[in-house]
């Protein structure tokens, strides 16, 4: 593979990536959803 696409792949991927990532961290809330992403773990309850 040429370095240019290699490279030109990996940062639209890191993109694409930190879009999504702001999109739902908009979404949190609480603690709760920043560490579970709304998730219960009754395992511990």
């Amino acid at each position: 593979m040429d370095l240019t696409t290699f490279i030109m792949t990996l940062l639209g991927l890191q993109l694409i990536c930190l879009f999504v990532g702001s999109k739902s961290a908009k979404e949190t809330k609480t603690q709760e959803d920043y560490f579970l992403a709304g998730k219960q773990i009754r395992f511990f309850r």
